[in-house]
């Protein structure tokens, strides 16, 4: 009576793993059941302004003043252009464009 018991207990142990297992595979679960790793995602790039002083730039990029190698939002400024900024984020350089490409030159504020 003893090993009936035994043998029952083993049967529903290998029987209850076995169906986990099946479940964690199973394509019809819902996504909420299943695990998934956060991808990292990051806030879009918008330039505003390009500010030159002689030789020196400097770029308005998502509200914050970035000259090149600075960092911003996860990017590092590569290049500032006189109408565009060249920025490097995870592993790929993205260019960034004015709507109008106009840059602001010291002591020409009103142009």
């Amino acid at each position: 009576m003893l090993l009936n018991k035994w043998l029952l207990m083993v049967w529903v142990l290998v029987m209850g793993a076995s169906a986990s297992l099946q479940a964690a595979s199973d394509p019809t679960r819902p996504p909420f059941m299943v695990k998934q790793s956060a991808k990292k995602t990051h806030k879009p790039l918008k330039l505003s302004m390009i500010l030159s002083e002689g030789t020196q730039r400097k770029a308005i990029i998502n509200e914050s003043v970035v000259a090149e190698s600075d960092s911003v939002e996860g990017a590092t400024v590569i290049k500032i252009n006189e109408d565009s900024v060249v920025v490097r984020r995870a592993g790929k350089n993205i260019k960034l464009t004015m709507p109008l490409a106009v840059v602001r030159k010291d002591g020409n504020h009103d142009e």
